[in-house]
């Protein structure tokens, strides 16, 4: 093959099953030209980090905001919603996860100034989520995040909420973590259906928006990446393959953790 190669595994908004789509990545990305100062990994990033700023766009988060932000979940798009909100000129941003060492990675290379692990869910195999109530789900996650506001010293939450696990609790628990009149951004696709605390959606005024993949967005995020707006951004590639080893990359993918024990 003459080219360096990217791969994505997308869903098209309509009922198909997953495909991948592999990117010649030559200095022109699909019909934008790469900028001189990006570099080809940098461009890889330019399809997630895609993702954040149209959730961006849908939440009216803009440089001129001057929002406090808060991430569910520091996977690949939490992160780089972490990182579009500090070039973004956010006055705070902090995450949360259930895994204390991607909140350490998340720390540690400056995407959050401060992170909280929630409690660990029951193993699926006690039948503890069978055994709780609507109530007291909703009971739960309330608890959950009145603790981690405390944490952040933030007990009246946050101007915007970017949601990237899919969990119900996070989604849950996103709703009372917004300021009364903030936004609350689902970006991680999880269950079909969830229960909601709507009222203290209606009674607070948080705005729930959602956001599916992205539009028009390739040439702001190949000019932040080239610009150097995302410091670190790319701490977030941790492994690379050739595509002979595609197979090998999505295994690994799936394990979460390499055989040295490092983070994927």
């Amino acid at each position: 093959l003459p080219h360096t190669y990217r791969i994505f595994a997308i869903l098209p908004p309509f009922p198909r099953p997953c495909h991948v789509v592999i990117i010649s990545l030559t200095r022109r990305l699909a019909p934008y030209r790469l900028p001189d100062d990006c570099t080809f990994e940098q461009a890889a990033l330019a399809e997630p980090l895609s993702v954040l700023l149209h959730a961006a766009r849908r939440a009216d988060l803009t440089p001129a905001s001057r929002a406090s932000v808060l991430v569910f979940g520091v996977g690949a798009i939490g992160l780089l919603a972490c990182a579009l909100a500090k070039s973004y000129g956010a006055t705070r941003v902090v995450a949360i996860d259930i895994n204390q060492t991607r909140l350490d990675f998340a720390l540690e290379h400056g995407f959050a100034s401060a992170v909280h692990c929630l409690p660990a869910p029951a193993p699926a195999s006690s039948g503890d989520k069978a055994k709780l109530s609507t109530e007291d789900q909703l009971r739960r996650a309330k608890e959950n995040i009145t603790a981690a506001l405390a944490q952040f010293e933030q007990p009246d939450g946050f101007d915007v909420v970017f949601e990237c696990t899919g969990a119900e609790a996070c989604i849950q628990m996103s709703i009372h973590a917004a300021v009364t009149g903030g936004k609350v951004m689902l970006v991680g696709m999880g269950a079909r259906n969830v229960t909601l605390p709507l009222s203290a959606a209606a009674t607070r005024e948080v705005d729930i928006h959602g956001s599916f993949r992205y539009a028009h967005t390739y040439p702001a995020a190949l000019a932040l990446l080239a610009e150097g707006r995302l410091p670190g951004i790319e701490s977030i590639i941790t492994h690379r393959f050739p595509l002979a080893d595609t197979a090998r990359a999505f295994e690994l993918l799936a394990r979460g953790r390499d055989d040295d024990g490092h983070m994927v």
